[in-house]
C-alpha cells in the first residue's frame, strides 16, 4: 500500500509497504493522501513502563483496550510489567503476550518479565528461557527486589545478555500503604507520608551494586530530589544506570490531593511529592540523569479506587501523557526535540531497536501527526481503558496527537 502524506513541517513523506520510500516535493499516485498541513510529523512514541493486566486482571485492562490507549496517545510500542495474575516468569506468556499484541495489530509489546519467581523476591527467575521468548528487561514491578544477594547475582548474571533489572525502588517497611509522599502541607491535611529515604535508599543500595558488578540497572518512575542527586553521583562514577520519571511526577505535588478532594485518582507510587521535587526530575531530565519519561499505566477498576486511604495505587496515563509533557516543557522553554530524545530516542536503545525512531528514508513508518495548538478536554467518555484512574480528568490540553501509524498502518486518527 501507498501513502502520501502532504504538507508536513519536513515535506510530504511518502510510504511503501509500510516503510520511507521519499521525503520532498513528492507528487505521485497513491491509495491514500493525507493532508497535513501544518502539522508536525514526529517518530512515534515507545512506553518504557505500562501495565495492561493481561493475563489474569482483564477487567482492569487487556491487551486490546491498552494498545488502544496506546495509540490514541502516539505510541506504537509499550513495555509491559509483569504483575499479572499468574506473573510473566515463564516463557510462555512473554510469547503470549507479544502474539496477542501482533493479533490486534495496533502496537507491538516488549515485555518485561519478572525477577524473580511468582515476583516473591527469592529465587531468579529463568533468565535465559524468557530472553529468548522475547523479554526486554526484567522487574518484579508492584514488589521491589529487596533481597540484596538476589538482585547482585541477577546483575551479574544479565551481563551476557546486556539486559536490564528494572527496579521499583522501594523500602515497604517505610512506605507501607500511605498515600502521599511526606511533607508538611500532607501532615497538615492529617495525613501520613512516604518519606523519600522509601526511594532513595534501595536506589542507594542499587547503584552501589551496579557499580561494582558492572551490571545494567534501570530505575523506574524516580519521583525525588534525593533520588536523582544519588542517581547522578552514581553515573558520574561510571555506574551502568539508567532512569526514568512519569508525567505524573513532572506535573503534580501533593498540593493536587487535597484541591481535588482527596481523589483517589492522586494515588499511586511513587506518591505525588513537592514542587521542589518536580524541579529537581526536570533538572535531572536536562542534564541526562534521567534517561525516559514513561507512563507507568496502571489502571484499575472503579470499585477499587473508592477511597484514598484503602484505595489502590496507580494511575491511567498512555492517552495523556505527551500533551502533559508538552504543556509543561513549553513553560521551561523546552523544544519538541528534547521531548523526542525521552519518548522515542532512549526507548530505542534500552530496547537495542534498528531502522525505527526518526523521519528517515528507509526507516520504517512508525509516525505520529501532532497539532501543537489544539487544544482538548481529557474528558471521561474519550478514556478508551476499561479502567477511568487518570489525575488529569477534564483538564484542558493543548497538543494532540491526530495520527498514530505503525509500520505504515494508521491505528489512531482524529484528522
Amino acid at each position: 500500500m501507498k501513502i502520501l502524506i502532504k504538507g508536513t513541517d519536513k515535506g510530504d513523506i511518502l510510504i511503501e509497504e509500510g516503510i520511507i520510500k521519499e521525503i520532498g516535493k513528492i507528487e505521485s499516485k497513491v491509495d491514500k493522501e493525507i493532508n497535513a498541513d501544518g502539522l508536525k510529523v514526529l517518530p512515534a512514541f515507545i512506553d518504557l513502563h505500562s501495565h495492561f493486566r493481561d493475563p489474569g486482571f482483564e477487567y482492569k485492562e487487556d491487551i486490546e483496550s491498552g494498545s488502544k490507549s496506546a495509540s490514541f496517545g502516539g505510541y506504537w510500542a509499550v513495555c509491559t510489567m509483569p504483575n499479572t495474575n499468574p506473573p510473566i516468569d515463564n516463557p510462555q506468556l512473554v510469547k503470549y503476550q507479544i502474539d496477542k499484541a501482533r493479533e490486534i495489530g495496533l502496537i507491538d509489546i516488549f515485555p518485561v518479565a519478572c525477577a524473580t519467581k511468582k515476583r516473591e523476591g527469592k529465587e531468579m527467575a529463568e533468565y535465559y528461557l524468557l530472553f529468548k521468548a522475547g523479554a526486554v528487561g526484567f522487574s518484579d514491578d508492584g514488589n521491589c527486589i529487596l533481597n540484596t544477594s538476589v538482585l547482585r547475582n541477577a546483575l551479574i548474571y544479565l551481563k551476557m545478555f546486556n539486559l536490564p533489572i528494572v527496579q521499583h525502588a522501594e523500602d515497604s517497611n517505610l512506605s507501607l500503604n500511605y498515600s502521599v509522599g511526606w511533607g508538611f502541607e500532607t501532615l497538615k491535611s492529617g495525613l501520613i507520608g512516604i518519606p523519600e529515604s522509601s526511594e532513595a535508599s534501595i536506589i542507594a543500595r542499587d547503584c552501589l551494586l551496579a557499580l561494582e558488578t558492572g551490571g545494567w540497572i534501570h530505575f523506574a518512575h524516580v519521583s525525588s530530589k534525593l533520588s536523582v542527586n544519588i542517581i547522578r553521583y552514581f553515573k558520574k562514577l561510571g555506574a551502568r544506570i539508567t532512569a526514568d520519571t512519569t508525567p505524573h511526577h513532572l506535573t503534580l505535588d501533593y498540593s493536587y490531593i487535597k484541591e481535588n478532594d482527596y481523589s483517589p485518582n492522586f494515588k499511586m507510587y511513587p506518591p505525588l511529592r513537592s514542587k521542589e521535587d518536580i524541579e529537581a526530575l526536570w533538572e535531572g531530565l536536562i542534564d541526562g540523569t534521567i534517561d525516559a519519561i514513561a507512563t507507568d499505566h496502571a489502571p484499575h477498576e472503579f470499585e477499587s479506587k473508592l477511597d484514598l486511604i484503602e484505595g489502590e495505587r496507580g494511575v491511567i496515563g498512555l492517552q495523556t501523557a505527551f500533551s502533559v509533557v508538552y504543556m509543561e516543557a513549553k513553560k521551561r522553554n523546552l523544544d519538541i526535540e528534547f521531548l523526542i530524545e525521552k519518548f522515542v530516542k532512549f526507548p530505542i536503545k534500552f530496547l537495542n531497536l534498528k531502522n525505527v525512531g526518526e523521519i528517515k528514508e528507509g526507516y520504517k513508518a512508525n509516525l505520529v501527526l501532532f497539532d501543537e495548538n489544539k487544544e482538548w478536554m481529557f474528558s471521561e467518555d474519550l478514556i478508551l481503558s476499561k479502567s477511568k484512574n487518570s489525575p488529569f480528568l477534564n483538564w484542558k490540553l493543548k497538543g494532540k496527537v491526530l495520527l498514530t501509524m505503525k509500520d505504515g498502518k494508521i491505528t489512531y486518527c482524529d484528522l
